[in-house]
């Protein structure tokens, strides 16, 4: 990335597990998905302030 010279950057959502934006995958990350309230809310905001980025 810093060879092709592209903005980029990650969202990491600490504590969450896979699958964490669907509710039907239950509340138990030990079993590698689990539904996370905060990390699906901030992952949909991110989403949409870069689409608003994107397509002003």
């Amino acid at each position: 990335m810093k060879k092709g010279n592209v903005d980029w950057e990650m969202n990491i959502y600490g504590g969450a597990a896979h699958s964490f934006t669907n509710p039907a995958s239950g509340n138990d990350p030990s079993k590698g998905v689990a539904y996370n309230n905060e990390a699906d809310h901030s992952s949909w905001e991110a989403m949409r302030a870069f689409f608003d980025e994107l397509f002003r």
